[in-house]
């Protein structure tokens, strides 16, 4: 399996994984980018379901409890509050190569911007650090070296699975071919789906959450920083909601992913290919968990002949 980063995205990854499960398909081998790794982390652990069930229904007031705000310095998330939530899933004493499948998580090396794949060493930490995405999450220090989102070098590391040992590689894209957009009322319907139309952002409600929670200093600087939104939507005769800083980022990492992805892919051809209608989600929106799951069963029923004939036999 080459699961590919894409935040909130990354719950369709889970469809794929219970198929072959169902099917008693052994998956020997798993790389993963961000969410990918994290999920991959979360299956050889056996707390898939766990994790389905929490993240599948999550709301936006449980995203925000997992925020604490720091100083801007490197990214405006610490993480430790993401890192304790985690250990329910993930056993923060284990270690990657103790896990009863192969697994490799793709992080990106802050200084070099080579990708960074952990075969060994501790599994939770080694998961942090492949999800620090740029500007968002504080970058992990990882055993020496500075780690940022695996997604930024690697955000679908076919390549790495097939050096693993893999002879049948099912991946997962969750960065698919951008739409080519043409006329004023495509145009219109794709800046409705990127400002949200009348409707707030995830990145917006964190934006105020963090300016809400944190210190007087902070609150100062947010006015700077975009994280004072105080905007009403509605006072807007067109009715868009400006993106945040951090939809900025989260908006700029998935141009990059997808640029990237093209390229992989190019090179490195997978046995099935599969990719999620969810370009409408927002790397943010884990409380679009029960959407992107139906998305991720649609997809798995779009592509069960490959399955079966490829892998499954």
């Amino acid at each position: 399996m080459a699961l590919s980063s894409g935040g909130a995205k990354g719950l369709a990854h889970i469809n794929v994984l219970e198929f072959l499960d169902e099917h008693d398909v052994k998956i020997d081998y798993i790389a993963g980018s961000s969410i990918g790794a994290l999920v991959g982390a979360v299956y050889y652990s056996g707390t898939l379901s766990q994790f389905k069930n929490e993240f599948g229904s999550f709301s936006w007031r449980d995203i925000v409890h997992l925020v604490d705000p720091v100083f801007p310095k490197s990214g405006i998330i610490a993480g430790k509050k993401i890192m304790k939530y985690l250990e329910r899933f993930i056993d923060p004493d284990v270690n990657i190569e103790e896990l009863p499948g192969k697994l490799a998580i793709v992080a990106t090396d802050y200084f070099t911007g080579n990708p960074v794949i952990m075969r060994e060493g501790n599994l939770l930490k080694a998961v942090r650090g492949s999800i620090s995405i740029p500007g968002v999450f504080v970058p992990y220090d990882y055993d020496g070296r500075i780690l940022i989102d695996g997604g930024v070098a690697n955000p679908i590391p076919v390549d790495v699975v097939k050096k693993m040992g893999a002879k049948r590689v099912v991946a997962v894209n969750l960065h698919p071919s951008a739409e080519v957009i043409q006329g004023k009322k495509k145009l219109k319907k794709l800046k409705n789906i990127a400002f949200r139309r009348k409707k707030r952002t995830m990145g917006n409600r964190i934006a105020s959450h963090i300016k809400i929670n944190a210190s007087g200093w902070f609150s100062f600087l947010s006015s700077y920083l975009k994280l004072d939104d105080d905007s009403d939507p509605n006072e807007d005769p067109k009715g868009y909601e400006m993106p945040s800083i951090i939809d900025v980022f989260m908006q700029s990492m998935e141009v990059m992913e997808y640029m990237n992805t093209f390229a992989l892919l190019r090179y490195n051809k997978p046995s099935v290919l599969i990719e999620p209608a969810v370009r409408e989600i927002n790397g943010l929106d884990f409380d679009s968990g029960k959407e992107v799951l139906r998305i991720g069963q649609q997809a798995v029923e779009e592509n069960r002949k490959k399955l079966l004939r490829k892998i499954v036999r």
